[in-house]
Parts: C-alpha cells; structure tokens; sequence
C-alpha cells in the first residue's frame, strides 16, 4: 500500500490552544485591552487546506484565462483576489497532479483524509480543527515545505498560507540543477504583528554561480 502523510493530530492542536491561551493571559495581564497575540505555524508537512486553496487559484485561473503555473509567470506585481476566501500572492505548484490514496493530489501532498480532525458536514469536508482553533487565537500564517517544487503563498479565510523555497541537494536527485524553485523565503514581522512573505532565489537574487 502506498504511504500516507500525516495530519497534525488532536493532542498538538490542544497543544497550540493551550500556550497560545496562556501567553494571550499572559499579555492581558500587562494591558487588558490586549488583543491574542498574533501568532504563526510551521510545519514540514503541508495542512488540507493548502489544497483547497490552490485548487480555487487553479479554477479561477481557467475561468480568467490566467496562468500562474509556470515561475516566470507566477510573480504579479499585486496580490490577486481570487474569491471572498483566497487572495494569491506569488508562485507555483510544481509538484505531479497524480492520484494519492484514492485522492486527487492537484500536487499538493498533503495529509490524508481524516474526519475526525477535518469534519464533513453534507459531504463536504470543512476546515481542519486546527485552522479553526488558529481563527479563534490570531493565527496569521502557516508555513511548510514537504513538497520541493511548490512554492506558492496564499493567503484562505485571513490566514497566509506559504511553501518555503527549496534548499535540498538529496531528497530530490538533481534538484539542484532546476534554479527557479531554489532559495529561501524572508518573513519580515512588524511590530505591530503585520508580516511580509518574500521568496528569493539563490541565483538570481544572491548571483550565486551554478554548480556544474
């Protein structure tokens, strides 16, 4: 059978819930007109929710006559608003579309199925548990890697969703030799909890010299 990614389980979400309640108490001690805090995740693996995202960039850019799926293109020099849920900010989905464990991936390789952490109401799966304890605390953004060719950010329902760039030699054979998707990803935070997501590559943004 093929193997199956993982999902973040119950007892990391009450994890979260927990030391971000505490630091919110924490905080309200200071200055009780204190908002949560805002706060970000990061993951190896990427949540559902990735997909659904992009899965609505992928339908919107069929019905505009958009194509963000290659590097060069996938750079506006404005955030696109997709629908009242997703706003596309940079990047692509390089990874295979295949079938995973009965589901189409859209290349996305997420967790897999799992209704007791990501429940369907009338067929339709809704937002993980996690997410939802994140919009109940501040949470601004989730991080992942995983999937070396992607490396879109998103941002679905108020929360930035973001593939980090890829800096792997060896999980991948000859990655290296592919220079669009290579590089690092610059988070910027404000004092007052705004963020900025950049991606920057290591050839053209750093003139590092390719390897032979």
């Amino acid at each position: 059978a093929m193997h199956k990614f993982d999902n973040v389980h119950q007892d990391q979400i009450e994890w979260y819930a927990h030391e971000m309640d505490a630091i919110n108490a924490r905080n309200k001690l200071i200055d009780p007109v204190l908002g949560n805090c805002p706060n970000m995740l990061f993951f190896h693996i990427p949540t559902r929710e990735y997909r659904t995202a992009w899965v609505k960039v992928r339908e919107w850019m069929a019905s505009h006559d958009k194509d963000f799926t290659t590097y060069h293109d996938a750079y506006p020099d404005a955030p696109v608003a997709i629908d009242g849920d997703v706003t596309y900010y940079y990047g692509v989905m390089g990874e295979s579309e295949r079938i995973r464990n009965g589901e189409k991936t859209y290349g996305v390789y997420a967790g897999v199925e799992d209704a007791t952490l990501y429940p369907v109401v009338d067929g339709v799966e809704q937002d993980g548990l996690l997410l939802q304890a994140g919009f109940e605390r501040n949470l601004t953004a989730i991080f992942c890697g995983h999937d070396h060719y992607n490396n879109f950010s998103i941002e679905y329902k108020g929360v930035r969703f973001t593939y980090g760039m890829s800096v792997d030699y060896l999980a991948y054979s000859g990655i290296w030799k592919v220079r669009a998707q290579r590089g690092c990803t610059i988070i910027t935070v404000g004092q007052d909890g705004s963020f900025d997501v950049a991606a920057r590559n290591y050839y053209e943004d750093y003139t590092v010299t390719q390897p032979n």
